[in-house]
């Protein structure tokens, strides 16, 4: 008995262990081939509570984590992505205490590349339009690609035109023919449009050249009148022509524009003020226009006699002024120099007279002392006590230095005498000198 319950419990054991390793990890990991750069997606499943599954490979981690636990499969991160960076062959192998799985083997391979071909035949374009058609380098205002029809008028001095077109595919070609030159009447120029699917188009240009018609032109290009500035004006047909008065014909040449017309000129004779100088043009077609030329005569033109009088007058002012004025400067400069001469010739009088007074001879002592004992003057007069007398202690300078009323008197008279002869001398000088100055401008 003892010994089938010692049995019992080894076969529990057994079980148990068994279930533990049934219940081990697992991975798995797809593709197991790829190519090269591919991804590889390793699940790591079945993961007890206190388990922690290592991963180990060769191949580059893109994702995921390298150590799984049982919390990581509950939450969904227990996946891990590789890729292969080179061909070949390489294991995956989950780890843990206890377990090791068996590798998962991974085949990289090169991978081909196949390279498709397609051929693409483009269609032919079958556009034949065009986009312009000029004449003499100006494009017809009215131009379009559906009108193939045009007409053209020229006068009859033109004899040949330039045509040009331009298609509006670049793949077409243009083609223009026609006259080297224009003919009186129609003449026509055939455009052809050819497209790249060789399809053609014709557009039509019809120039017309009118026929030839005579000239209605009665224009005056210029008008020349010998001896006189005509002013012409093309856009008029009266002009104004003031001549001298002795006048009574003009010399009058007319150009005209055109060559085939001809003109006349009437009323160019016995001009007079007021006269009417027609010329009139016919044109080719006989057709004639009138153009006028008014005379006018004035009298003898006294304005440029009297703008020359009054011109001669102001220069003799001028030169009149000029030479007063040059005269008052000369004698003002005589007068200075005069009155330089005249005080100085009373300077020279000043000094004669100072040595004649210092020449009076001296008085006497006995008349001196008669005077001064009498209180009178040489002359038996009284002697003032206001007389002008000077007491010198030096009885040499007294004698010489008391004068009496007679000799005042005396000194008195004697400088009349010398003022009037150094005036009359002076004035003399004076007249000689303006003389002289007199003389000088008689001779300028």
């Amino acid at each position: 008995m003892k010994k089938k319950s010692i049995l019992f419990g080894l076969l529990i054991v057994v079980l148990f262990i068994f279930t533990m390793k049934v219940n081990a990890a697992s991975i798995r990991c797809t593709p197991t081939s790829v190519y090269v750069g591919d991804q590889i997606t390793c699940t790591i499943s079945d993961v007890a509570d206190d388990e922690e599954v290592s991963v180990t490979t060769s191949l580059n981690r893109v994702s995921g984590k390298t150590t799984i636990t049982k919390s990581d499969v509950d939450n969904g991160d227990n996946n891990i992505v590789y890729s292969a960076k080179s061909t070949g062959t390489y294991n995956i192998t989950a780890k843990t205490t206890d377990w090791t799985s068996n590798p998962v083997r991974i085949t990289v391979s090169e991978k081909t590349t196949t390279t498709t071909t397609t051929t693409t035949t483009k269609s032919r374009s079958s556009n034949n339009y065009l986009s312009s058609i000029t004449i003499d380098g100006e494009e017809i205002d009215d131009f379009s690609k559906n009108t193939t029809r045009y007409f053209i008028e020229v006068e009859n001095d033109v004899t040949k035109v330039s045509i040009d077109a331009e298609a509006e595919d670049d793949t077409a070609e243009v083609d223009i023919d026609g006259p080297n030159s224009l003919e009186v009447g129609d003449n026509e120029y055939t455009i052809s449009v050819t497209s790249e699917d060789d399809t053609t188009k014709f557009y039509k240009v019809i120039v017309t050249r009118k026929d030839e018609e005579e000239s209605s032109n009665t224009g005056i290009k210029r008008i020349k009148v010998r001896g006189y500035n005509f002013k012409f004006n093309k856009n008029s047909k009266t002009f104004y022509l003031n001549i001298d008065k002795e006048d009574t014909e003009l010399d009058i040449t007319v150009t005209l524009n055109d060559k085939n017309a001809s003109y006349e000129i009437e009323g160019n004779e016995n001009l007079k003020d007021g006269s009417v100088i027609r010329i009139i043009v016919t044109a080719e077609d006989n057709s004639s226009d009138t153009y006028r030329i008014i005379i006018t005569k004035n009298d003898t033109n006294y304005i440029p006699i009297i703008i020359g009088v009054i011109a001669l007058i102001i220069i003799i002012v001028i030169i009149a002024f000029i030479i007063i004025k040059k005269k008052k400067s000369k004698n003002n400069k005589d007068n200075k120099n005069n009155k330089g001469k005249k005080k100085e010739k009373e300077s020279e009088v000043d000094k004669e007279d100072t040595e004649k007074t210092k020449k009076i001879p001296p008085l006497s002592s006995d008349t001196i002392d008669i005077a001064k004992e009498n209180n009178q003057d040489e002359s038996g007069e009284e002697i003032d006590d206001d007389d002008d007398i000077i007491h010198i202690d030096n009885d040499e300078e007294e004698k010489t230095r008391i004068l009496s009323y007679a000799e005042k008197e005396e000194l008195k008279r004697l400088e009349e005498l010398n003022k009037n002869d150094v005036d009359s001398k002076i004035d003399e000088e004076l007249g000689k000198t303006m003389l002289f100055n007199n003389d000088d401008d008689d001779i300028d």
